[in-house]
C-alpha cells in the first residue's frame, strides 16, 4: 500500500474522551471482512471513515464507535484490532493511495436496547449532559428509534496502537 499514510501509535494512551465517528461528518461506512497482517497485527475490519473523525480518532487516540448491533459486527471482541481509512467524500468504496489509516484494538463492547441507554452504561463521567444529547441527536439521524428497538445497540470502545 505504497503512498498510503499510517497514523499508528506504539504506545498505549490512556482512555480520556470519547469520540464519535458517527455522527453529521461521517457519511457512512464501507466495511470488509479482513485477513491481512500488517506490523504483526491481524485486522479483522477495515470501515471508512471521513477526514474530521479520522482527525479526531488521530488527535486523540481514543473513540467510541457508536453501532445498531446487527450481525456484521457480532464476530468482533475485545483484543481484535480494526482499521479505520480515511475517505475523502463519504462515498468510497476503496482507500485511495492517499487515505490514511489508523488501527485501533478493541477495549470493550458496551451493549444496550437503545443509544440513551448504552451511553449511560458508559462511564457518565466521561460525558457531559450537552455532550448526550447532541450524541443522541446525531445518532438518530442515521438510526431510527424502531432500528434501535429491533437490533439493541453496540458501543465498541478502541484506542489506537
Amino acid at each position: 500500500m505504497e503512498g498510503r499514510k499510517d497514523y499508528n501509535k506504539n504506545k498505549k494512551l490512556p482512555l480520556g474522551s470519547f469520540l464519535f465517528l458517527v455522527s453529521t461528518r461521517y457519511y457512512g461506512i464501507v466495511l470488509t471482512n479482513c485477513t491481512k497482517r500488517r506490523s504483526g497485527v491481524h485486522i479483522k475490519k477495515s470501515i471508512q471513515c471521513t477526514t474530521e473523525p479520522l482527525n479526531d480518532l488521530i488527535s486523540e487516540g481514543t473513540n467510541i464507535d457508536f453501532r445498531l448491533n446487527e450481525a456484521k459486527w457480532q464476530d468482533l471482541k475485545p483484543g481484535d484490532h480494526i482499521e479505520y481509512w480515511e475517505d475523502f467524500t463519504g462515498w468510497q468504496t476503496a482507500p485511495t493511495k492517499d487515505s490514511r489509516t489508523v488501527i485501533v484494538r478493541i477495549e470493550h463492547i458496551y451493549k444496550a436496547k437503545t443509544f440513551n441507554e448504552l451511553i449511560d452504561l458508559i462511564d457518565e463521567a466521561e460525558f457531559m449532559l450537552c455532550e448526550k444529547e447532541s450524541i443522541l441527536k446525531s445518532l438518530r439521524r442515521w438510526w431510527s428509534k424502531e432500528q434501535e428497538l429491533e437490533n439493541g445497540v453496540l458501543g465498541f470502545s478502541v484506542i489506537v496502537v
